[in-house]
């Protein structure tokens, strides 16, 4: 192989990895990591990005669970300890 095609190879890889790279970071995961594992493993890199969860809308579907866990703790249907275990949980705080 010549310079010139290596130099176009590593070009592909780069701009190939983008496309796993911009789906993470929507998600609001790493950009970086999943350019780079798409940059030199494509398909595995974009079948894991596919999968990996949205982290704002986990986050939101936790703070809409620890909402409701605080309810049941104003009515006193549950203990300060259960709330505080539960948000703890979910919220990791």
């Amino acid at each position: 192989m010549d310079a010139a095609s290596v130099f176009g190879l590593i070009i592909g890889m780069a701009l190939v990895g983008l496309v796993p790279g911009f789906i993470a970071k929507s998600k609001e995961r790493s950009f970086w990591g999943f350019w780079l594992l798409g940059a030199c493993f494509f398909w595995p890199g974009f079948i894991a990005v596919l999968i990996v969860k949205n982290k704002k809308k986990e986050r939101m579907r936790n703070e809409a669970e620890v909402a409701g866990y605080e309810r049941l703790f104003r009515e006193g249907r549950i203990t300060e300890y259960e709330f505080m275990s539960k948000r703890k949980q979910l919220l990791g705080w």
